[in-house]
């Protein structure tokens, strides 16, 4: 297995994100690229952070008390450490727009 798929997997809202998509997808996640799997990282950690995606930001604020609130932190920060660690090794593969 490949690396970033493995540090994708350590991810708990991405490895979430991945499993489900891979089911619809009847494929496993193996088979993606990275360029996928490094866009489906960048579109979870934007629904934390963009205010049309109510359920996450009212997470992270703590709106559904501080266990919520800690493990939507948990998850940006493995969000970010992930993109951080593989955003830029792809070669051009993949452009995040901004």
């Amino acid at each position: 297995m490949r690396q970033l798929v493995k540090d994708a997997l350590d991810c708990e809202e991405l490895d979430y994100q991945l499993d489900c998509i891979s089911t619809d997808d009847n494929c496993k996640i193996e088979d993606y690229s990275d360029a996928t799997i490094l866009g489906e990282a960048y579109y979870l950690l934007e629904k934390y952070k963009q205010p049309e995606y109510l359920f996450h930001g009212r997470l992270l604020a703590g709106l559904d008390g501080l266990d919520a609130q800690l493990l939507a932190q948990k998850e940006v920060e493995q969000l970010e450490n992930f993109i951080a660690k593989w955003g830029n090794k792809l070669d051009g593969e993949y452009v995040k727009d901004d």
